[in-house]
């Protein structure tokens, strides 16, 4: 069996006349030849019919009883300026012909007429209102073509808010517009952008999702057109306007998700907004919706990446400095950046048990700088107990007394929050921010700076281990140098006639390193050399050191032996290794007759040349069992004569300009 299937309508046409015979034979007719007709004797429902439906053709009788066709006509094209309208009349005049050309008219016909002389007449006038929707079509195309350009050239937020707003109220010809943005919780719609007169201060506004146009079109996703005062039964408007005419509110929506409802509304006496405008203004939503998730995703991609640079840059302040307040200063400013007023990191001080603030930035009361606080004693005081982050809404935050809480009060902060630095396991300290206003951070503001209070942990607990490890570094340094000082002693004992030698030549070879010019680091090692420069006699038998007499050839033999011992003892300790060369080439001569390798000249180390002066000059000047002391010149003179003998000239010259205490 074959489908029949139904024929397209030719158009849709009112016939408006107060003759009921004339009103049936014209909708028969019209009917009969495929048009979609519908008639009416009132002029006053057939306003009521333009304004609730879309028309293609009006057919209207000039004169009637209530309202004349003219009239009626006028009000059409109001709800439809594409509306193609034909005037029927039995008293026709070139007047009345001129006023309804003047109106709108397409045609205009004398009463009687044949009916078949109104079929090509509806045929020009469809094809006259095709060309007509076409050409809006192409118009909005174009329009809505060159919008989406506007919009998708940039990436910035609120510059596409705003070219929204401004393209849906030049396409939809309104007097205002606005888009509300769904709030991150999703309870709420805050007004993001908006056009009009005076409605700049609604800017920030939240409405609550449950209620409102805009809150039933962000649930429902689906577009709403009011006339007048709101009366659908559906929602019940946030806050209800008499001034507004016409509105148009629609969903913004990309991938399934809402990012935002967009509304647009006539405050003046305008015709409703024709479906085409309707139409348009949703795919301008959707154009909108696409350009916004674009800015949107730049936006956090961007906010990313500054968030990783920021982060980058405290990881280098944190790796390359060791001066705690220089990486707090660095991680603070960093801080700011998230549109906070002030930020304070607040440490444990050990002494007074409280936290005290150790370092601050965009404080405005300078007396919180030196306000502590303690655990449990409000917000961070919370924050450090409960190892939480705390705002200051917080109801366990708000302590009866909390002396920094009326602080920042006084000096007209309205919100805080708290976070504890907590590194391996132990609260570090706490890291307080401030604004003037009680706006909370958004999720991601929230996120970034508890990353940053990581990294403030992370620098405070490298800042500890480092100090500590400095002290403990400091404390063995001192015991290694206690222990040698007390070999050094030992040494001098050990061989009485030269106690306190070791002592008074390492001050002079010290004091003549720094004349020649030897770096701090290296006079570390020259002056753990000079201390233990005898060491090797340990190794000397005592019959042999303490003799009295002149030592046999086989005595010296074992006596110049000393050099290599000491050399054998210190070599295997890995810091006193850079000390050798005292204990080894002190006995060298410059003119190559030293031991115990017989070097010469700069082949001997610089640390022995000089130690090798210094020394003499001490056994020269110091009385011994077996002879007096040289006084000072001959002393110098002894010096002077074995220049580039014994020892390097240059040392000579550098010590021959000094002045010596006497004694040595």
């Amino acid at each position: 069996m074959a489908m029949v299937l139904p024929q397209p309508s030719m158009g849709r046409v009112l016939v408006v006349d107060d003759e009921p015979e004339i009103l049936s034979l014209l909708t028969g007719l019209l009917s009969g030849q495929g048009y979609e007709t519908v008639g009416t004797t009132r002029a006053d429902e057939a306003l009521a019919i333009l304004r609730g439906s879309t028309f293609d053709i009006l057919l209207t009788d000039l004169m009637m009883p209530q309202v004349d066709g003219i009239s009626l006509l006028r009000s059409g094209l109001e709800a439809d300026p594409n509306l193609v309208g034909i005037v029927v009349t039995g008293q026709g005049t070139v007047e009345t012909a001129v006023d309804a050309m003047k109106v709108g008219a397409f045609d205009y016909l004398l009463k009687p007429f044949r009916l078949t002389e109104i079929l090509p007449i509806l045929a020009r006038a469809m094809a006259v209102r095709r060309l007509r929707v076409e050409n809006i079509q192409l118009r909005e195309t174009v329009a809505i073509f060159e919008m989406s350009l506007a919009i998708s050239r940039t990436l910035d937020f609120q510059r596409v808010l705003d070219e929204v707003v401004e393209a849906a109220i030049r396409q939809c010809e309104a007097d205002e517009g606005s888009i509300l943005l769904p709030s991150r919780d999703g309870d709420t719609l805050e007004v993001a952008a908006v056009r009009g007169a005076g409605r700049s201060v609604m800017i920030g506004r939240r409405h609550p999702l449950t209620e409102g146009i805009a809150g039933w079109v962000a649930r429902s996703q689906e577009a709403v057109a009011l006339v007048g005062p709101c009366a659908d039964p559906r929602f019940t408007p946030a806050n209800p306007r008499a001034d507004i005419r016409y509105s148009v509110c629609t969903p913004m929506v990309v991938g399934g998700r809402l990012t935002g409802v967009l509304s647009v509304a006539t405050t003046r006496e305008r015709r409703p907004f024709t479906p085409g405008q309707i139409k348009a203004l949703g795919i301008l939503a959707d154009i909108g919706a696409a350009a916004l998730e674009n800015a949107r995703l730049h936006r956090q991609t961007s906010m990313r990446l500054s968030q990783l640079q920021a982060l980058r840059t405290i990881d280098i302040a944190i790796s390359s400095s060791l001066d705690l307040h220089v990486t707090l200063d660095v991680l603070l400013e960093r801080v700011l950046t998230l549109g906070l007023d002030g930020a304070t990191v607040l440490l444990f001080e050990s002494g007074s048990q409280m936290y005290a603030p150790a370092a601050s930035r965009g404080i405005a009361a300078r007396q919180l700088d030196r306000t502590p606080i303690r655990p449990g004693e409000g917000p961070c005081g919370v924050a450090v107990l409960e190892r939480r982050p705390v705002t200051s809404s917080d109801p366990a935050a708000l302590p009866a007394h909390c002396p920094r809480c009326k602080a920042l009060a006084q000096a007209g902060y309205r919100w805080s929050l708290a976070l504890p630095l907590i590194a391996k396991g132990q609260v570090k300290g706490v890291l307080e921010v401030v604004r003037w206003t009680d706006t909370d951070l958004d999720v991601d503001q929230r996120e970034f700076l508890e990353a940053l209070a990581g990294q403030a942990a992370i620098a405070v607990d490298n800042a500890a281990l480092f100090t500590d490890l400095a002290r403990s570094n400091q404390e063995l340094t001192l015991a290694y140098e206690s222990t040698l000082e007390g070999w050094s002693r030992a040494l001098d004992l050990r061989d009485r006639e030269t106690e306190g030698h070791s002592q008074r030549v390492t001050a002079s070879t010290l004091r003549l390193a720094e004349a020649v010019g030897i770096r701090p680091p290296e006079l570390v090692h020259i002056r753990r050399g000079a201390l233990l420069h005898d060491i090797g006699k340990l190794g000397i038998p005592d019959a042999i050191l303490h003799k009295a007499g002149p030592l046999t050839d086989e005595e010296w033999k074992v006596m110049r032996r000393h050099p290599e011992y000491a050399r054998d003892m210190l070599q295997p300790i890995p810091f006193l290794r850079p000390a050798v060369d005292i204990p080894y080439s002190h006995h060298e001569n410059w003119d190559g007759t030293g031991y115990p390798r017989g070097l010469k000249g700069e082949d001997i180390p610089t640390a022995a040349r000089i130690f090798a002066l210094a020394d003499v000059w001490d056994a020269l000047r110091v009385d011994r069992p077996y002879r007096q002391g040289l006084p000072d010149a001959e002393a110098r003179e002894f010096i002077r004569s074995n220049r580039g003998v014994r020892f390097d000239p240059a040392i000579v010259d550098v010590f021959l300009s000094m002045d010596f205490p006497d004694p040595l």
